[in-house]
């Protein structure tokens, strides 16, 4: 990655959506203390970038980098390695973000690295509506929401029923708040969403409080 001198440059290390063994981290570090300025920074994508690599030390980092089984790049009019939130691992989560990401990122990143684009292409999975990693904001966004959770907690996990009752539910939650936003003040109107905020947080706080009985039974 060419920064402002001609002969120095940032080597941007690929990270599974933020995660790395003991074993790359120390790699990356014994690569920045050999070939670079011994700093590394986190880039807001997740990766790794090893700062002040002299040009005729590239390849040979390149090499260092590969037998610790660590790549370079993500950067041009490419699709972009996938970010994602800490899913499952968070009190707010509600889908396994870690999964989901790893999934894409070998569909896309991988399968896609190669093919140039007109413009970069972003993608981002969030566990909740928190959007803590703004998947809206990104050319291709995945967000947990409560309607699908409660659906499986309720039905059970079976794709062949969960997607179709999932369409349901939201259809009947968005109409039933959008009605409720119209009536409730009349003739002034509500946003919906604030109706659906209202209709859905019993149920996160349902999550919430279960999941810190969880935590603290493991304490």
């Amino acid at each position: 990655m060419p920064k402002r001198y001609d002969d120095v440059f940032n080597v941007r290390v690929i990270t599974r959506n933020g995660k790395l063994t003991s074993a790359e981290q120390q790699a990356v570090a014994a690569a920045a203390e050999k070939f670079g300025s011994g700093e590394v920074t986190m880039t807001t994508r997740l990766t790794l970038e090893i700062q002040g690599v002299q040009y005729d030390r590239l390849e040979e980092l390149f090499r260092f980098l590969e037998q610790s089984g660590l790549e370079t790049g993500g950067t041009g009019s490419k699709v972009r390695p996938v970010v994602s939130c800490k899913g499952t691992t968070c009190q707010y989560g509600l889908i396994d973000t870690f999964d989901l990401s790893e999934k894409l990122h070998n569909l896309f990143y991988k399968g896609y690295h190669e093919v140039a684009l007109p413009h970069k292409f972003k993608i981002a999975v969030g566990g909740c509506p928190n959007n803590c990693v703004k998947p809206d904001l990104n050319d291709l966004g995945f967000v947990g929401l409560i309607v699908p959770n409660a659906v499986r907690r309720l039905a059970g996990v079976d794709m062949r029923f969960d997607i179709g009752l999932c369409a349901v539910c939201g259809a009947f939650i968005t109409v039933l708040s959008d009605l409720v936003a119209r009536v409730l003040f009349a003739p002034a109107e509500l946003p919906a969403g604030i109706i659906m905020a209202v209709l859905g947080s019993p149920f996160f706080l349902y999550l919430l409080i279960k999941r810190r009985r969880s935590y603290d039974t493991i304490q």
